[in-house]
C-alpha cells in the first residue's frame, strides 16, 4: 500500500470516528434530557388547540374552519339563537329556520340542554376538499350522550371570509 493509500485510509477512518463519536454524544444528550423529564419543543398554537372542553367553548369568530365550528358550538351551549343561525351556511340555515315551528327561545333552550351534554370536542383531523370547503373530523364527548364517544365530519363552508357549518358529511 503506498504512503498516499495509507493516508486516505487514515482519513476515511478519521471521519468515521469522528461521525461515530458525534452521534453518540448527540444520542447520549437526547437521552439525558427526557430522563430529566424535558420535553420537546411546544408545537405551534395551531397545532396545539385539539380540544375544547365545554367551560372553554368562546366566540371564536370565522375566521378559520375550527374557530367557527366552536363558535357554533358555544352559541347552541349558550341558548344564543341568532349566533347559531349566524354560524350556518345560508342553505344549512334555511333548514334549520324551515324546522322551527316554535319560538325562537325555546329551540334555543333546547339546543342549551343537548349541548350541556357534551363535555368536549375533538378535532381529530382536518382535510381541506377545496378553497371553499372543509371537513372536519369532530369526536364529541359527553357523559350522558346514548353514545359517550361520538364522531363525524363536520362540513364547514366558507361564505365570503367565514368558514359556517353545513351539517355533517354524508347527511
Amino acid at each position: 500500500m503506498t504512503t498516499g493509500q495509507k493516508t486516505s485510509l487514515t482519513i476515511v477512518a478519521l471521519l468515521v470516528f469522528v461521525a461515530t463519536t458525534v452521534f453518540i454524544i448527540r444520542h447520549r444528550d437526547r437521552q439525558s434530557a427526557s430522563e430529566q423529564g424535558a420535553s420537546p419543543p411546544a408545537p405551534s398554537a395551531k397545532q396545539l388547540q385539539t380540544e375544547f372542553p365545554q367551560a372553554a367553548w368562546k366566540f371564536a369568530g370565522y375566521a378559520e374552519p375550527d374557530a367557527g365550528y366552536q363558535t357554533f358550538m358555544w352559541a347552541m351551549s349558550q341558548g344564543n339563537v341568532d349566533t347559531t343561525l349566524d354560524s350556518l351556511t345560508p342553505a344549512e340555515r334555511a333548514k334549520w329556520e324551515g324546522n322551527m315551528k316554535k319560538p325562537k327561545a325555546e329551540y334555543g333552550a333546547q339546543w342549551a340542554q343537548r349541548t350541556k351534554q357534551t363535555e368536549l370536542f375533538r378535532i381529530l383531523d382536518k382535510q381541506s376538499v377545496s378553497d371553499t370547503e372543509t371537513h372536519l373530523r369532530i369526536e364529541s364527548v359527553g357523559g350522558s350522550n346514548e353514545n359517550p364517544v361520538q364522531e363525524q365530519w363536520a362540513k364547514m363552508i366558507k361564505v365570503g371570509s367565514d368558514w359556517k357549518y353545513e351539517g355533517w358529511v354524508g347527511n
